[in-house]
């Protein structure tokens, strides 16, 4: 019962932890989004301050923005020219008929690059990076839960262990998923990604040792003080 009981909190600690995560880092790339292309957040503006706002945006960073749109769009424009087949005759065709197909023969031009543009913005906020990198420190907390409230490890075992294990293995195992092999040792545990992790995890499993700690004591504590209260009875 009690091995049960402990496999439901620490899969509960990883959903928690994972979700936490990946919320934190998804909202911190959006405000980032919204201000590399200027755009005010809804909760920081009165109607005032946004239409002040609107009036001062920086015309250089609009036009590369624009520019970023009208290369894509050019090029679907250059692909529907060169289209082998006539408005008439693309309406008995698919892109995946197997005739030779490009977007531009069935989607818009400037809709299909904004839309490109749009779906990079998402997929940056909280695209396959960000549910990568949630998962791997989700399974990181996991695994520092585990370990810290371990009753059969002693401190410098947990510390070993729970510590400098994960971090020993999160760089190399996290490179890997996204390119499928392992890099140079400076490569992979001093790159920007790593040294990341390293504050983050360093900050979270002081936090539940501190935590394990604080409520370890005061459960002593109880116990103690009720020990003593029978034993007066």
């Amino acid at each position: 019962m009690k091995i049960f009981v402990k496999i439901i909190k620490i899969g509960l600690v990883f959903i928690f932890s994972t979700v936490v995560i990946y919320l934190t880092m998804a909202i911190g790339k959006f405000i980032s989004v919204c201000h590399v292309y200027q755009i005010p957040l809804p909760l920081t503006f009165s109607e005032e301050a946004r239409e002040n706002y609107i009036l001062n945006l920086n015309p250089e960073k609009l036009e590369e923005l624009g520019q970023n749109v009208s290369i894509f769009e050019g090029v679907m424009k250059q692909a529907k020219e060169a289209s082998l087949y006539s408005e008439e005759e693309l309406q008995n065709h698919t892109l995946t008929d197997g005739h030779e197909h490009t977007f531009a023969d069935f989607y818009d031009p400037t809709g299909f690059a904004l839309w490109g543009f749009l779906d990079g913005l998402v997929q940056y906020i909280g695209g396959k990076y960000v549910i990568n990198a949630a998962l791997f420190l989700g399974i990181s907390v996991t695994i520092a839960y585990a370990v810290i409230t371990s009753k059969k490890m002693n401190l410098a075992l947990k510390i070993v262990i729970g510590y400098f294990g994960m971090m020993l293995a999160f760089p190399p195992l996290y490179m890997y998923s996204w390119t499928y092999r392992f890099w140079k040792l400076y490569e992979m545990y001093w790159n920007q990604d790593s040294k990341r992790f390293y504050a983050i995890y360093t900050t979270i499993f002081v936090l539940i040792f501190v935590i394990n700690y604080v409520i370890g004591r005061k459960m002593t504590r109880q116990l103690n003080e009720t020990i003593r209260n029978n034993e007066n009875i």
